[in-house]
């Protein structure tokens, strides 16, 4: 999450989250997102993480029948399909969530992930409704 400057937000230091509710994402073919660039974060200061569909607080949400492939600019990279800060009430079904791994990764594989927000489906903090 980036604010109008182009700074990644932190959100250890300082709680800044927009809140997204009553949201429906459903039947979108999410391709090739190998163009989009991310700063790197470290796994002891942040809470972030990319992904084809990012959401930071979510509240009454629907995510079904996508297709999302290839999300990273190389496989391996610190990129989720979906990736979800704080959910309330999300149903997450039907999906097709696929990394290709049709590449050398270009690190070495005894490297520490940069982040760990790394994988198809992430949601850091889920609830059901209060």
């Amino acid at each position: 999450m980036r604010d109008r400057t182009g700074r990644v937000f932190n959100l250890v230091e300082e709680l800044e989250v927009i809140t997204i509710e009553n949201l429906t994402i459903a039947a979108n073919t999410i391709s090739a997102l190998a163009a989009v660039t991310h700063v790197p974060v470290k796994l002891d200061t942040s809470v972030i993480g990319y992904g084809a569909i990012c959401l930071p607080d979510v509240q009454n949400a629907v995510i079904r029948d996508n297709s999302i492939t290839d999300f990273g600019e190389q496989p391996g990279d610190d990129v989720c399909g979906i990736f979800i800060l704080h959910g309330e009430m999300v149903e997450i079904s039907r999906n097709h969530v696929l990394e290709r791994a049709t590449g050398a990764r270009r690190t070495a594989k005894d490297e520490v992930p940069t982040s760990a927000t790394r994988g198809g489906i992430i949601v850091l903090d889920g609830h059901a409704a209060r």
